[in-house]
């Protein structure tokens, strides 16, 4: 008996060790996964501190609103005439943002003020004021604009402002031509052939009914005037409401006064038969004329055969003076006036090509 009772006596002493051993490892598991989601929680709230803070979104309900709005009466020649002035703000934050509000308001407020107290000689100053705006890929485009009569017949040089909206800045001719990717070169071109592309429309009728009037020599000085490198470094890049790179434009006159001013879509604008004579190219000489200058569409192509499509594709290289060893492609572009083959077939780079000789080139290739 007293064996038993000993032997009872060390299995509930062992029993009792093996107990305390669990809950002593229990308690030990308990503590390192309240230790490891302490951790755990702690990292995350790191995480949570030094995360990045996100970007303010856009409110294109009120990025833009009135800071003056106001109608009054002015007499010109005897005529009372109502004049509407409407100066904007962009409430956006920066320094450099607020230095463009006030300068717009300082400057615009002034010709509101001049005109509003000048009564009979309200004409000469800036008798109506308005603006309009569009935002692409956040980039702000705002245009000012003030008419010198209050019939709107005459007009100012509208004032084009370009605001980056992330980086809280005035962007500049340079920041327009790196978001097209253009170089000095192709920007210099387009600007030039978008003007006196502008020109010839402006004056197609008189020149259609009177060819002689387009070579007089008064008309070919104006036209040569609007394609100047100084009318071309005058002219101001901007983002339009389409998201096409435009310009606001100074335009030699053939009528009063000596020039005027415009806001010229560059990708729209149609090449004029009489700018192609004043520059030496007959858009017939072409099979598309403008791929350099436009994104193509179905109506560009329709009616080309494969082989057609498959020169218009030659085309856009061969403008680029690219040299073609095939017999009869040479002979086809050697046959053309504009064109100067240059660049041996292997030395030839495309990184010449804009951004929409690169997109008709795989739009031509889709469709051939």
């Amino acid at each position: 008996m007293k064996n038993t009772h000993g032997m009872m006596a060390i299995c509930l002493l062992t029993a009792a060790v093996l107990l305390a051993g669990c809950s002593s490892s229990k308690t030990e598991e308990t503590d390192k996964t309240s230790e490891q989601e302490t951790f755990q929680t702690e990292a995350a709230a790191s995480e949570s501190e030094t995360a990045p803070e996100t970007e303010a979104s856009v409110d294109y309900t009120n990025l833009v609103t009135d800071i003056l709005n106001e109608q009054f009466e002015v007499t010109v020649y005897g005529t009372q005439s109502e004049c509407h002035y409407i100066i904007p703000v962009i409430n956006w934050d920066g320094d450099e943002i607020a230095s463009l509000n006030n300068r717009i308001y300082e400057k615009y407020s002034a010709y509101y003020t001049a005109a509003k107290d000048n009564g009979e000689s309200g004409w000469q100053n800036c008798d109506q004021c308005s603006y309009t705006w569009s935002v692409t890929d956040d980039i702000l485009t705002l245009i000012m604009s003030a008419s010198l009569y209050p019939d709107a017949s005459g007009w100012t040089e509208p004032e084009v402002f370009s605001v980056d909206l992330k980086e809280n800045r005035i962007l500049d001719k340079n920041d327009i031509m790196t978001y097209y990717h253009l170089t000095q070169e192709a920007y210099n071109q387009k600007v030039k052939d978008a003007m006196g592309n502008q020109f010839c429309h402006l004056y197609g009728a008189p020149f259609d009914n009177d060819s002689s009037f387009f070579y007089d020599s008064f008309t070919q000085n104006q036209l040569e005037r609007t394609v100047s490198q100084d009318n071309i470094d005058f002219a101001v890049p901007y983002i339009n409401e389409d998201g096409h790179f435009s310009i606001r434009a100074r335009i030699y006159s053939l009528a009063a006064g000596d020039s005027y001013p415009y806001l010229i879509d560059v990708e729209t604008t149609d090449l004029s038969k009489w700018y192609a004579e004043y520059t030496g190219t007959d858009p017939e000489d072409y099979i598309i004329a403008d791929s350099a200058s436009k994104y193509l569409e179905a109506s560009d192509i329709a009616g080309l055969t494969s082989d057609q499509i498959q020169m218009a594709i030659n085309e856009i290289y061969a403008r680029h003076g690219r040299k073609f060893k095939d017999d009869e492609v040479r002979a086809y572009f050697e046959s053309k006036s504009w064109y100067k083959g240059t660049v041996e077939p292997e030395q030839f780079d495309s990184s010449v090509f804009n951004e929409y000789e690169e997109e008709n080139l795989k739009y031509l290739l889709a469709h051939k």
